[in-house]
C-alpha cells in the first residue's frame, strides 16, 4: 500500500504545474484518465460518502418531457 501511494504520489506531482508567482496552475490529461488514480479516488474519496451536488432550490422548476 505504501508503495501504491508512493506511486500516485508521484504521478500527481508529474502531472501537476504549480507557479504561484503568475498565477498558473495546470494539469496534464493524464490524471483524468489514468485507471490506477480513478480507483483509489473511487475507493478513498467517494466510496461511502454522499456527493454534494446541490440544493433541491438551486434546481430549476421540474419540466415534464413526454416522448
Amino acid at each position: 500500500m505504501q508503495k501504491t501511494l508512493s506511486t500516485l504520489k508521484d504521478k500527481i506531482n508529474n502531472a501537476l504545474v504549480v507557479d504561484r508567482e503568475n498565477h498558473i496552475y495546470r494539469c496534464h490529461r493524464s490524471i483524468f484518465t489514468d485507471p490506477q488514480l480513478f480507483e483509489f479516488e473511487m475507493k478513498h474519496i467517494f466510496e461511502g460518502n454522499w456527493v454534494f451536488l446541490a440544493h433541491e432550490s438551486q434546481i430549476p422548476q421540474r419540466v415534464i418531457i413526454i416522448p
